[in-house]
């Protein structure tokens, strides 16, 4: 190993850094933890030169304390995350957030409503797999394992739910003609490949129209869709919605809150890097 510079790219095609070759090095062998010792024999079976362990030693120290400041500055990221989460979520003791890691679980009991609680256990069977439920009966009702019959010919696609041939806006009288074969239904006529593919043109013209005046548009963090979703809930309150939408908007609220605490900042493997 040498004091070269390596042209490493990052995930981003577009980003690319200059790292000090010596330092990846370093880098790989302390989180591998494979020892100095190890990456020796190893570049020895290589043919590869190796530096110095008093010279390893110092670039340790240097990945060491480059790792200290990555963690403190991704600390520091997850927390103002959570101290914005309070706050939108209404979270505050004399205009102080209240912080999840501050609140015990007695607290979190105190502040649970019986209201809450139905929602939450709702929620908890919707999740429900049917097979679970009946795995979960067996040991007090034996007799629920009954032997089921199933037919070799049977073909799964055969199995269309009822609900496929309801409210498809045909009357019963225009479902009776289609299946007796009404000529009387039949009013369009044939029509030629150019008459066709003009047809075609015309519609891919009109998309194309379509797509190049597509306006962007603008982002909503998930913090300030949580803080909506919450107003939506207060509102639902006050006229008396009915449940089963307080529940989607529950749903859609904890979703908001799970994907603002999984868009925190990842941390990139050229931020352990000294750039050059």
């Amino acid at each position: 190993m040498c004091k070269q510079v390596f042209l490493i790219n990052s995930e981003d095609h577009n980003d690319k850094e200059q790292v000090n070759l010596n330092i990846a090095a370093t880098t790989g062998i302390v989180a591998s933890g494979i020892g100095f010792s190890q990456f020796e024999e190893l570049c020895s079976a290589m043919d590869i030169p190796v530096f110095s362990s008093k010279y390893y030693s110092k670039l340790e120290d240097e990945v060491f304390e480059k790792w200290k400041k990555t963690a403190s500055v991704s600390m520091e990221a997850a927390a103002q995350m959570e101290k914005d989460i309070a706050i939108a979520e209404g979270r505050t003791k004399n205009s102080i957030p209240e912080l999840e890691s501050e609140r015990t679980v007695s607290d979190i009991l105190e502040k649970t409503t019986m209201k809450e609680a139905v929602f939450s256990l709702a929620e908890s069977w919707n999740q429900l797999n049917a097979n679970l439920i009946n795995k979960s009966w067996l040991p007090l009702w034996p007799q629920l394992n009954v032997e089921k019959h199933t037919d070799d010919d049977f073909e799964p696609e055969d199995e269309v739910p009822l609900a496929f041939f309801v409210n498809r806006g045909f009357s019963e009288a225009a479902i009776n003609d289609f299946l007796l074969g009404n000529d009387d239904l039949n009013e369009t006529e044939p029509l030629t490949d150019d008459e066709i593919i003009r047809q075609v043109t015309q519609e891919c013209d009109g998309e194309s129209e379509e797509i190049s005046h597509v306006e962007p548009v603008a982002s909503v963090s998930n913090s300030s869709a949580v803080s909506a979703l919450n107003t939506c809930l207060e509102w639902a309150d006050q006229v008396d919605i009915p449940l089963p939408e307080k529940m989607l908007l529950r749903k859609l609220r904890d979703k908001a809150f799970y994907l603002s605490l999984n868009t925190s900042r990842q941390t990139k493997i050229l931020d352990f890097f000294k750039k050059v």
